[in-house]
């Protein structure tokens, strides 16, 4: 939309320049970033200087797309506006207003680095069983408090390196601005910045809560913009009562809600209600209006006997169609088994995957060597050379093309034998003219073997399998290596995204499938699961697509080493809902 409607409007010139807080609440597609764009253009046209306001979102492409916005409606003017999300602004904060403070800032690749080696540190003796499973638990603490006794030893021994090195987290950025804002150091920012705008407001925690809750002390107007039905957040120390209780933490106070949903059909828009009916404590109910023409009665849900019958059809049905697509899973282990299918089927795909970058990392430096082996452009050598060195942590110096005593007639050696000889020797081999597909990529695995750590190797199973069958299809090496460069693409070339549904938040496609939709996988249960919040994940899901919707489960999960499958039953979100929901078997 380039316009606002009059609901837009009402809301954008509300209590403009009164001294007081405004609460907006919007649902999915009803032009809430349009909205908060166009009360900064109002409040520009009132003649409020553009340095006089404050813009705070919680992602990076959200500022951009706000600046882009705000660019179109004041022109140059709003240059003068100071945007980004609450890091960004802080580091800015800090720069213009305290520039004697010293400090390095760790982004998140090196944060998680640091905390991975805090826990290799604190518990060496795991390193033959896998550290993922203790990475994971530390990273979401390092936002709350708790945990078990090596969770805990874990958070001490990373925050101990911070201190060491002079490091600042993401997190300390924040501290350090709340005690910056809490000091006479802050009196000319606070006096400059007298209206502060808040982006997707339900996803702050505890500590931007209090950032926000300091600037509103001196400035003359707070606006959010929230959803407390997308707050999904929780494992990030994210709290809904704090959106929900806004009108009484902000004083003077008024809310307003955005009710056109311009992106959902009536039958999405329809099951996204009832889903969202079950949280008995759900502040801002959700009274959608859809402006789109009916295009369908009920959400289909199928079911399979299997999930990698699930997988194998969903991806089928994706290359059958056309236009933006996303396949959205609640876990990355379902991702990992979707990912897996895009592969065998050779559908160009781009996984949205923080901290692996999408294919589990055994799996991917098999695929990186065996690319390395095959290609005939120097340049692409090099770079695939230097990343796989990096990835191994090893001297980005050494040389491909020198010759580093690694007999091409011999078996491969790991890293024992010197790691760039092996690496060498594992790429001369794969690389001899008419070698198969399936014993090049035993080649590359055994080559990789030191490298590997066990919980790498339990998470690549599927990726392996996947290259196992794929080697079996393709009788050469070119062939395979072919197949899957065509797979795996940049974004902009991408026939289909799959991400976790917190991923997909702010995001829409024309189609859309979730996988998983059975008890356990969505909801999840486990002991401490969060039931609202897991209603208001699936409603985040539901709510993505803007023209088709397709839910999928299996009866039964995967086969498992320890015991027979576990049988399913479909999600209790949408099970007895037949009014909405086609079900198929």
């Amino acid at each position: 939309m380039t316009t606002v409607n009059e609901e837009q409007s009402q809301a954008a010139t509300m209590q403009l320049l009164e001294r007081g807080a405004l609460l907006i609440v919007g649902g999915p597609g009803s032009g809430k970033t349009q909205t908060m764009a166009h009360r900064c253009a109002q409040l520009v046209e009132r003649r409020v200087a553009p340095e006089r306001i404050m813009v705070l979102t919680f992602t990076r492409a959200a500022a951009a797309s706000m600046r882009q916005r705000m660019l179109r409606m004041v022109g140059p003017a709003a240059d003068g506006i100071l945007t980004g999300t609450f890091h960004a602004v802080a580091n800015l904060v800090f720069c213009t207003y305290d520039p004697d403070r010293q400090y390095c800032l760790l982004d998140e690749k090196h944060s998680h680095q640091l905390l991975e080696q805090a826990v290799r540190q604190s518990f060496p003796h795991l390193a033959r069983y896998g550290y993922a499973p203790l990475l994971g638990a530390a990273k979401s603490r390092l936002h709350t408090s708790g945990g078990t006794p090596m969770v805990q030893q874990v958070v001490a021994a990373y925050t101990q390196m911070k201190q060491d090195g002079e490091y600042w987290d993401y997190d300390d950025l924040l501290r350090k601005w709340l005690e910056f804002l809490q000091g006479e150091a802050s009196a000319a920012f606070r006096q400059q910045i007298q209206y502060v705008l808040i982006d997707e407001m339900q996803d702050l925690d505890a500590l931007q809560h209090c950032i926000i809750q300091e600037m509103y002390r001196s400035c003359m107007g707070l606006t959010a913009i929230g959803d407390d039905a997308q707050s999904i957040y929780g494992f990030r120390g994210v709290r809904v009562r704090e959106l929900q209780d806004f009108e009484r933490r902000y004083t003077p106070a008024r809310a307003v809600q955005l009710r056109r949903n311009y992106r959902n059909p009536p039958h999405i828009v329809r099951a996204a209600k009832r889903v969202l009916e079950r949280n008995e404590n759900q502040r801002h109910r959700e009274d959608m209006e859809p402006t789109k023409a009916p295009t369908e009665d009920k959400v289909p849900v199928r079911a399979y006997p299997t999930v990698a019958e699930e997988m194998a059809a969903t991806v089928g049905r994706v290359r059958a169609a056309a236009g933006r697509q996303f396949i959205l899973v609640r876990t990355n282990r379902y991702g990992d088994l979707a990912e897996a299918e895009l592969l065998l089927q050779g559908v160009p795909y781009h996984r949205y995957f923080p901290e692996a970058q999408g294919m589990r990392r055994h799996a991917k430096r098999c695929c990186s060597l065996l690319m390395l082996a095959t290609s005939t452009d120097s340049s692409e050598r090099d770079t695939l050379w230097s990343d796989l060195l990096q990835d191994l942590d090893l001297d980005l110096d050494l040389d491909l093309d020198l010759d580093l005593g690694a007999d091409p007639a011999g078996p491969v050696a790991g890293p024992a034998a010197g790691p760039a000889a092996g690496l060498a020797g594992a790429v001369r081999r794969c690389g001899a003219p008419g070698l198969a597909a399936g014993p090049a990529l035993r080649v590359a695995e055994a080559a990789l073997a030191g490298w590997t750590e066990p919980s790498d190797r339990a998470e690549s199973s599927s990726f392996m399998e996947a290259l196992r069958r794929l080697a079996a299809a393709h009788a050469l090496l070119p062939d395979l290596v072919r197949h899957l460069s065509g797979s795996m693409v940049d974004p902009a070339a991408a026939s289909v995204e799959l991400m976790t549904i917190h991923l997909s938040k702010g995001l829409e496609a024309e189609h859309v499938y979730v996988v998983g939709m059975h008890d356990g996988g969505m909801p999840v249960l486990m002991d401490d699961t969060d039931e609202e919040e897991e209603v208001r994940i699936a409603y985040v899901a539901l709510t993505r697509a803007a023209a088709t919707l397709h839910l999928s489960w299996s009866r039964v999960t995967e086969t498992c080493s320890w015991g027979p499958p576990d049988p399913h039953k479909c999600s209790r979100f949408i099970a007895n809902e037949h009014d909405l929901y086609q079900h198929i078997s």
